[in-house]
């Protein structure tokens, strides 16, 4: 988690500033839990590729450039 900009918020979290080349770690996660993510993540059946991240991910950070988005992840530091 180191090479990415993140702000600790307590309890082992952070909030991660997004980049484009998470979006393979960002498909994979949600490929590998499709069933339980499903019943709150609308996008997930639509997800077949890492496609849809990488452009969701474009798009938010062409907002942040625009200053009308700001998109973060959270992480979880497990030791």
């Amino acid at each position: 988690m180191s090479k990415y900009f993140h702000l600790p918020i307590g309890d082992g979290y952070s909030l991660v500033a997004a980049e484009i080349t998470m979006a393979e770690d960002i498909f994979k996660l949600v490929d590998s839990n499709r069933e339980h993510l499903r019943t709150f993540l609308d996008f997930v059946d639509a997800s077949v590729d890492v496609t849809l991240q990488e452009n969701y991910i474009k798009m938010k950070l062409q907002g942040s450039a625009n200053g009308t988005d700001k998109l973060f992840s959270s992480h979880l530091a497990i030791n």
